[in-house]
């Protein structure tokens, strides 16, 4: 397989599939929500974060 463009999908996809052999579900489900005054939200869980601005 070759991969191009500025993200390595199939990178992403191994790494969702592992979250799911390890954890039986994906981050997201079971995280921690926390939204800012200025609407930032973010997402965390076991060491995991992620921002939505």
């Amino acid at each position: 397989m070759h991969q191009g463009g500025p993200r390595r999908l199939w990178d992403e996809l191994e790494r969702i599939r592992t979250w799911l052999a390890v954890d039986g579900d994906l981050p997201v489900r079971g995280a921690t929500v926390t939204i800012t005054p200025d609407g930032a939200v973010t997402f965390s869980r076991k060491g995991w974060s992620a921002t939505i601005t």
